[in-house]
């Protein structure tokens, strides 16, 4: 997924998110979402595998209901779904293409990877917003397979406490997560995760 542009980042109250395998399908769940409530259109992006990821903020209210509308048009062709309140500011940087921390040596590193762009938003949204922990890689379908990874930092007993909300919260598209207690200082860590450049 491309970075979103500044002013296609989420800024209200409430965020929908909605990830389909059929790019005809999604059109029809765009037209949807928008006729059902008064949301903004943040992002209708295709990548990998044909999927497209669809996401629109608005008030609590108003996103639900676009959501439903879309959930229903989009039928067997959603992959994954998420509604937000108050989107963590460091899911937003991510979205961005910016990076909230760096690796340091006394920190420990923690990579989660999810099936779907959706579940890896859901899991690092509860992740930040449990511990104080940074993002210092996030890449989100393109190249991957669809996949979503990211690269946390901070201290080992705040990264174990964050890759369980996040497993939690990612629901069935978790894969993995792997923790890293004393990170080598030879590999460019930051490179191998960050978003894609096109």
């Amino acid at each position: 997924m491309i970075p979103l542009q500044s002013q296609s980042l989420p800024t209200a109250s409430c965020v929908g998110g909605l990830e389909l395998d059929s790019l005809a399908r999604s059109a029809r769940c765009i037209d949807s979402l928008m006729k059902a409530a008064t949301v903004r259109l943040l992002c209708a992006q295709s990548f990998s595998q044909g999927r497209m990821l669809i996401l629109f903020d608005g008030g609590v209210e108003a996103v639900e209901r676009a959501s439903d509308a879309a959930l229903h048009c989009g039928g067997k062709r959603v992959v994954d779904h998420f509604v937000l309140q108050a989107l963590h500011a460091r899911v937003v940087a991510g979205l961005a293409g910016e990076m909230t921390a760096s690796f340091e040596v006394d920190e420990a590193l923690l990579f989660v990877e999810t099936a779907s762009l959706c579940s890896q938003i859901r899991g690092l949204d509860a992740a930040f917003k449990a511990v104080a922990c940074g993002l210092a890689g996030l890449r989100l379908g393109q190249g991957i397979g669809g996949k979503g990874i990211a690269m946390l930092t901070g201290a080992q007993a705040d990264l174990e406490v964050a890759a369980l909300d996040f497993q939690a919260s990612a629901g069935a598209g978790f894969l993995e997560s792997q923790l890293i207690a004393r990170p080598d200082e030879g590999p460019a860590w930051e490179a191998l995760f960050a978003p894609e450049k096109r």
